[in-house]
C-alpha cells in the first residue's frame, strides 16, 4: 500500500505540498474577506466584525485601602531621611 502512494518519500513530499497549499490560503483568507464584503451584493453585518476581533477582558481595579500607594504620599507626614556621605 505505502509503495502505491510512492513510498514514504512520495507521502512526504504529497504532505509538504498540503501544508504549502493551507498556508497560501489562510494567507488569502483576510483579502478575500474584505474583497467580498466590499462587493455591492453583500450584506453589511455590524456584529459579526467584532467577533473577529479578540479583545482580553479589562482587570478589574481593587478597592482595598491598604493597597499599594505612592513613595510621594507615604512619606508625606515623615522627617527626611539623613543620608551619609
Amino acid at each position: 500500500m505505502l509503495d502505491r502512494m510512492g513510498g514514504i518519500d512520495g507521502i512526504m513530499a504529497t504532505m509538504g505540498k498540503v501544508q504549502s497549499m493551507m498556508q497560501t490560503f489562510q494567507q488569502f483568507a483576510p483579502m478575500a474577506k474584505m474583497i467580498t464584503s466590499l462587493l455591492p451584493g453583500s450584506k453589511k453585518q455590524g456584529n459579526a466584525d467584532k467577533l473577529d476581533e479578540y479583545r482580553p477582558r479589562r482587570s478589574k481595579k481593587s478597592s482595598k485601602k491598604g493597597g499599594k500607594r505612592s513613595s510621594s504620599r507615604s512619606r508625606s507626614g515623615k522627617a527626611p531621611v539623613k543620608r551619609r556621605r
